[in-house]
């Protein structure tokens, strides 16, 4: 037997979502562990149905998976496995590696980790589908399927009026247009059209996932819905692509109007009882609007408690001076929970907070730790911090800035000034860099 036969055994919507993280593994390691992570949710459900009709689920997966556990609905082994698989998701697992210099090469080092996270939950998953079974001394082999490439996943999203390859195509544009805002520190302005554009692929296909998801043509044909079209879709739409559409168009993309649609949008997903999305927004509030009330009504729905966002929001309300709540012992806890729910970013936040001594006392060895961590968690920011302010390097950016601009000064005079004598390949460098043309100026 296969693991997506095994899989199939289980439920045929949970089979749908795995095969479809096998075909994201190596491409988009973070999107397949993000829908490993649907998969376990969907897996502790349907123990719920097959066991008690009428419990009542709790807000997190963790509590979740030790109901079970506590109703006897799954055995000691069951339950590790599951806590090992919801850790995964959350990418909470360490894992030490060199860090590295080049962007480029942190960022290929960051995904094969993630890769191997996610190589890592399909078996755990199917080890949870053995023992969802009973059957755990069966014998599985893994199926070879098809990755979806980048080309094949763009083609399969042009040529499809489906709305999941939609949203594939654009989580992938997103992805690569992050990828690439990482690359280097300074950013020219090709590179920036390019990631723009990028983006906004990324919009074009989430806006037109959503509204295919709302199947507005069948509620039509009804004649029992009145309600308009633009409410079908915002009211009946897929939540996720909403999500990421609306944040994109508050986040990444200029314009007035753009971010007062996307803020609308944004709210609408949050009041649908979106997690991520209401936490994005809480933030936006927060950080923007300057509206802490409404904020930390957001903040504190049961929802949210497992996002990790939610969570290093309230650390920073309950260690700012301007809303009156100052609670040094709250903003430690919660920015610890973001930490145990596998968050880089909190990481970060607890390295940087140690490093200027706000919320918790100075300590350089403990900020050290935490950003070293943060690091090897793939946090991009963090790894800036780290080597510009933490390590106060912040001259020695600014003699590389400016060596690169008058490099790039004197390549410009030397391959467009018309009047002056052509240099040799082997000739010095007008530069002053003291190395050949051929190698300097004259290398590209």
């Amino acid at each position: 037997m296969t693991d997506i036969e095994l899989s199939q055994k289980v439920s045929p919507a949970i089979a749908e979502t795995y095969i479809s993280a096998i075909q994201f593994i190596k491409t988009l390691p973070d999107y397949a562990l993000l829908l490993f992570r649907t998969v376990l949710s969907d897996l502790c459900d349907n123990v719920i149905a097959k066991n008690i009709d009428t419990v009542k689920k709790p807000n997190t997966l963790e509590k979740t998976i030790d109901l079970l556990f506590n109703q006897q609905m799954i055995d000691q082994k069951f339950k590790d496995v599951l806590h090992k698989i919801r850790k995964l998701g959350n990418r909470g697992v360490h894992r030490d590696y060199k860090i590295i210099e080049d962007n480029e090469k942190f960022i290929e080092s960051i995904k094969n980790n993630l890769f191997e996270d996610a190589e890592e939950t399909r078996t755990l998953l199917v080890e949870a589908f053995k023992l969802h079974q009973n059957m755990p001394s069966i014998d599985i082999a893994f199926s070879e399927i098809h990755e979806q490439e980048y080309k094949q996943t763009i083609f399969d999203a042009m040529i499809s009026p489906s709305s999941k390859a939609k949203l594939r195509a654009g989580l992938l544009c997103e992805l690569l247009a992050e990828d690439e805002s990482k690359k280097s520190l300074y950013i020219q302005q090709e590179s920036l059209f390019h990631i723009q554009s990028l983006y906004q692929h990324a919009v074009a296909f989430y806006n037109t996932s959503l509204k295919i998801s709302a199947d507005v043509e069948q509620k039509k044909l009804r004649k029992l819905d009145l309600r308009s079209i633009e409410d079908i879709i915002l009211e009946d739409c897929n939540l996720e692509p909403l999500y990421r559409y609306s944040k994109i168009l508050c986040q990444k993309l200029d314009g007035s109007e753009q971010k007062e649609l996307g803020l609308k949008y944004l709210k609408i997903a949050s009041d649908r009882k979106h997690p991520e999305a209401t936490a994005f927004y809480a933030a936006y509030l927060y950080e923007i609007l300057k509206d802490y009330t409404q904020a930390f009504e957001y903040l504190n729905q049961p929802y949210v408690q497992e996002v990790p966002l939610a969570h290093r929001i309230l650390c920073h309300y309950y260690s700012d001076k301007i809303v009156n709540s100052v609670n040094h012992e709250f903003a430690l806890q919660h920015i610890q929970k973001a930490i145990d729910l596998g968050c880089a970013d909190a990481l970060f936040d607890l390295g940087k907070a140690y490093h200027i001594g706000s919320f918790v006392e100075k300590d350089d060895a403990l900020a050290e730790e935490f950003l070293q961590k943060a690091i090897k968690r793939g946090n991009f920011e963090a790894k800036k911090y780290y080597f510009f302010e933490f390590k106060q390097n912040r001259q020695a950016l600014t003699e590389l800035i400016s060596s690169k601009m008058k490099k790039i000064a004197s390549s410009l005079q030397c391959t467009h000034d018309n009047n002056a004598p052509k240099i040799g390949r082997n000739d010095l460098c007008k530069c002053g860099s003291g190395k050949k043309y051929k190698k300097c100026c004259g290398k590209n």
